[in-house]
């Protein structure tokens, strides 16, 4: 979408696949910044708002106003889907969101450095990997949205563990 001030116009998408053999089944799956395993900190910046999606589901926002846009699946998690957000009006506030009523989510500023800490509550993560145990795809999605200038959709980078259990 062309360039206007305070409207979501464009994203760009770093997404991580993990396709399941022929009989593979998802055992578990632990993320690095959850409560159990005491959540992540690291400098952090970005333009304008970043979502993490686990096979499209959010896991968390520096938005929380998306969550009412996106459709909700019939355990509960919305999913995300560009179309929802596109064009619609947002502000340059953090406002954060983040699955379960357990959590930490701190970002800087949007387009300032700063230092980030996440920490999402272990069994909000558990009830979303247990409602997705049947996929045959593993989609971890990394999200950048803005609206008008030439420093929009980006971040300064995010690391954390993925642990996987695979059974047959």
């Amino acid at each position: 979408w062309g360039r206007l001030d305070a409207f979501i116009q464009a994203h760009e998408v770093q997404e991580l696949e993990y396709p399941l053999e022929e009989g593979q089944l998802i055992c578990d799956i632990r993320f690095g910044f959850s409560s159990e395993f005491g959540g992540i900190s690291f400098p952090f910046e970005y333009d304008d708002h970043v979502i993490f999606a686990f096979n499209n589901r959010v896991i968390f926002t520096s938005f929380a106003p998306f969550i009412s846009l996106f459709e909700i699946d019939e355990n509960g998690y919305p999913i995300f889907d560009w179309l929802d957000i596109r064009g619609v009006p947002m502000q340059n506030n953090v406002d954060s969101w983040a699955i379960g009523t357990d959590y930490t989510v701190h970002l800087p500023p949007t387009q300032t450095q700063g230092y980030a800490e996440i920490q999402i509550d272990e069994q909000a993560v558990a009830d979303l990997t247990e409602a997705s145990l049947y996929q045959k795809l593993i989609s971890l999605k990394f999200i950048a949205t803005g609206d008008n200038d030439n420093g929009d959709c980006r971040h300064s980078g995010i690391e954390f563990d993925v642990d996987l259990l695979l059974g047959n």
